[in-house]
């Protein structure tokens, strides 16, 4: 098997290990996410430098990533493909991420769907990922979040599906 160095995270195909604190990183290494199998993940965000990061982690941990820079260009890749899990953001231009949940819970209501926002959890202004977990969705993360946090959230998420991905 190859390590593969991510960051401070070191990668084997399927997994995701974070080194200890203290000691050989080589060593003391902490599993965080165990790929059940292949999935096909769509992440959807209209940033494209947060997009192709959130790509390599997804690829990284043994799945199939497909990038959307909208809600529109998202469904439509839904017509081609059938996804596990979709990771979307909740403000983007064109089709926003509210209207794109509530499309895809319609469409496809298998489909497991992450809500991200930096727009989270304010004093001011709406509360986009209350909005979305009134909408269901399988989880929320606020922006920016750890590589860790990003990776043990669709971890949760595919694990759930363990056993419905062929």
């Amino acid at each position: 098997m190859v390590l593969k160095r991510l960051g401070r995270m070191m990668v084997l195909p399927g997994r995701m290990f974070v080194p200890a604190r203290n000691g050989d990183p080589m060593r003391c290494m902490k599993c965080v996410v165990k790929a059940p199998k292949k999935a096909k993940v769509l992440v959807v965000d209209g940033n494209l430098e947060l997009l192709k990061m959130l790509q390599k982690l997804v690829s990284r941990a043994g799945h199939e990533a497909y990038l959307a820079g909208g809600g529109d260009e998202a469904l439509q890749l839904a017509e081609q493909h059938e996804f596990d899990l979709i990771i979307t953001d909740l403000i983007m231009p064109g089709k926003e991420g509210v209207e794109t949940i509530l499309t895809f819970k319609k469409r496809h209501p298998r489909t497991k769907i992450i809500a991200m926002s930096g727009g989270g959890r304010h004093a001011s202004g709406p509360d986009y990922l209350g909005i979305a977990e009134n909408l269901d969705v399988a989880g929320t993360l606020v922006k920016p979040f750890s590589t860790v946090a990003f990776l043990q959230t669709v971890s949760r998420q595919l694990e759930c599906l363990e056993g419905l991905i062929p």
